[in-house]
């Protein structure tokens, strides 16, 4: 969604080189979709409304952007710092890293989009009708109605565990689309139930997203800044960003992590996080906006037809590796059923009980200390 280059600059009186540039994409589709959706704007919008005021960002020397889809920024190079490889997965430690990293920015807008002067007349509401209601649904039900045929036709069966949930899930959200985007009409933008924590989204926020150098963690690419459940950040992240056997080992840890961070930094901030944001909650909205990451990860998989390189399909292998392990272990197909079925109907005990055993037991001893 861009082009992006390094400039060495020489200057007759001392000043910064070299530089990131990042500019509009050379080719027309992405220009034309990030026009649409004001992708670039939102990236500018970012970094010209100071959200570095919360979280670690490159140093913005200038930005803007047009309605026609021009844009360009110049930025901070971060060299020698360096991401993880995506298809290698983050350590633990870049893991815990990350999880902190975001939680500034979640607590510092928590049900803000819609009235904070730096924000509300910009960044996209999770229930804008062209994008949720036409452009996502209209890619969603092209993508998923042929994923299995471009599986097959890219060997990807052959070298993928548990194809078969992908293909059921993103079927699942085919068929339940219409309710799906009916839960955001019911949905209260600032406090309650599924809506706890809304705040700004990264968007895509995985490892590759994000340079670690010592113990601080700078995130780059703004473009998919949106408004919606902070869970989903976290979700993408561990979903998509960790092997499944250092997910297995390290999941609850990072949960945790980030929802006594939220609860933490909330009540700072003059949230009662502990009331509204019991643990329980925290849990069943993770498990729940797992259709957020299996929407972006269909309309990613499409990307692999118009770019077919090596490193590009062993991401796309990796990646379906990785979400589909979490979708069994996060018996997502059932829990979409059900929740899907009886939108904010149910209980705390029947939304607890469609958690995994292990978190169903981790919640029992929370109540028991309470």
């Amino acid at each position: 969604m861009s082009v992006m280059q390094r400039l060495t600059l020489e200057y007759n009186e001392p000043g910064p080189s070299p530089l990131i540039v990042k500019l509009t994409p050379d080719i027309t589709e992405p220009r034309l979709i990030g026009a649409v959706l004001r992708l670039f704007d939102a990236e500018v919008q970012a970094y010209n409304n100071k959200l570095s005021d919360h979280i670690n960002m490159p140093h913005c020397y200038y930005a803007d952007s047009r309605p026609d889809g021009r844009f360009i920024m110049v930025l901070e190079d971060l060299a020698p710092a360096t991401t993880p490889d995506q298809v290698m997965g983050a350590s633990a430690d870049a893991a815990r890293q990350m999880v902190d990293a975001i939680i500034p920015l979640h607590i510092a807008f928590l049900g803000r989009t819609r009235t904070d002067a730096r924000v509300k007349d910009w960044l996209m509401k999770i229930d804008d009708p062209l994008f949720i209601r036409k452009l996502l649904k209209d890619e969603c039900l092209k993508i998923c109605g042929t994923l299995e045929h471009m599986l097959h036709e890219k060997g990807f069966h052959d070298d993928v565990e548990h194809i078969s949930l992908l293909i059921a899930a993103s079927k699942l959200m085919v068929d339940k689309y219409d309710e799906f985007v009916a839960i955001f009409d019911a949905m209260p933008h600032t406090k309650g139930g599924m809506a706890a924590a809304f705040s700004i989204n990264h968007g895509d926020y995985r490892c590759e997203n994000v340079f670690l150098d010592k113990n601080k963690s700078t995130i780059i690419d703004f473009q998919g800044l949106m408004e919606g459940p902070a869970e989903i950040d976290i979700n993408y992240l561990i979903s998509g960003s960790l092997s499944p056997t250092l997910r297995h080992d390290i999941e609850e840890e990072l949960l945790l992590r980030y929802w006594k961070g939220m609860v933490a930094q909330g009540s700072e901030a003059g949230h009662p996080m502990e009331t509204e944001y019991p643990l329980w909650q925290f849990l069943v909205n993770y498990q729940f906006w797992t259709c957020s990451t299996l929407l972006t990860m269909v309309v990613g998989l499409d990307v692999c037809k118009g770019n077919p390189s090596e490193r590009t399909l062993e991401l796309v292998k990796v990646s379906l590796v990785r979400f589909s392990h979490f979708l069994e272990d996060w018996n997502f197909i059932e829990a979409m059923n059900r929740h899907l079925s009886a939108p904010f109907a149910l209980s705390k005990e029947q939304q607890c009980e469609l958690l995994p055993a292990k978190y169903q037991e981790l919640i029992a001893r929370m109540d028991q200390r309470q």
